[in-house]
């Protein structure tokens, strides 16, 4: 008899897609191509918090760096502007193969955890809004364990409420490589980053979208 699997999967940029909030600031001004450098500097600073001790939200760290962002191109926004990109995030869409990964994991069996670095308040509505809510059994938050991935112990949080082999699917190096620390078979979604960092420690399975990710974890000897 086959091992019970759980998929801990990230949320922000792997299941939903940050385009809604690429759009908002290319609505302002600043270009949708500005969003890779906005998410870059949140989660260095996110990371510097939480590391340091002083363990801040990321959607504070974002609304940070937002406004870093627009006075760096002389296009300061007030606060109830910030605030409107801010709600974008509430209404990101699901990635390309998301909705059909959950499904066939479900049909499979595997038990899905949410691992997210996001709040679990987001989490809900993003998860309602795309119809997947009764796809994922649990939701694990950064927010709640005052701690942000890729520390050890978030991992260590999925691992106790997950049943059997435990993979980490994710689109960013960067998480992937903290769960291949962690003891955690991993899956990396090439479609954002397109090339793995070749001083983190390989995945074992790479994928270009979360259906191929969710077949390969399930045809994959124990």
């Amino acid at each position: 008899m086959a091992r019970p699997k759980t998929v801990a999967l990230d949320m922000i940029g792997t299941t939903f897609s940050l385009d809604r909030l690429g759009r908002e600031l290319a609505e302002r001004g600043a270009s949708a191509e500005a969003l890779p450098l906005l998410f870059a500097q949140t989660l260095r600073d996110y990371f510097a918090s939480s590391y340091a001790g002083s363990y801040v939200p990321l959607r504070d760290a974002l609304g940070s760096s937002l406004h870093r962002l627009f006075a760096s191109r002389d296009l300061p926004i007030g606060d109830d502007e910030a605030d409107a990109v801010l709600a974008a995030l509430t209404e990101l869409d699901p990635t390309p193969g998301a909705a059909e990964a959950l499904r066939l994991l479900d049909e499979a069996g595997v038990k899905v955890i949410a691992l997210t670095n996001g709040g679990t308040s987001l989490m809900e509505a993003l998860l309602g809004r795309a119809g997947l809510t009764d796809l994922v059994e649990r939701i694990v938050s950064c927010d709640d364990l005052g701690i942000s991935k890729p520390h050890p112990a978030v991992y260590e949080a999925a691992r106790e409420v997950s049943d059997g082999e435990l993979w980490m699917v994710a689109s960013h190096a960067w998480d992937i490589m903290g769960a291949a620390h962690a003891g955690l078979r991993t899956a990396w979604i090439s479609a954002f980053e397109t090339e793995y960092p070749s001083i983190f420690r390989a995945p074992d399975v790479v994928a270009p979208d979360l259906e191929t990710a969710a077949r390969a974890i399930i045809d994959h000897p124990d």
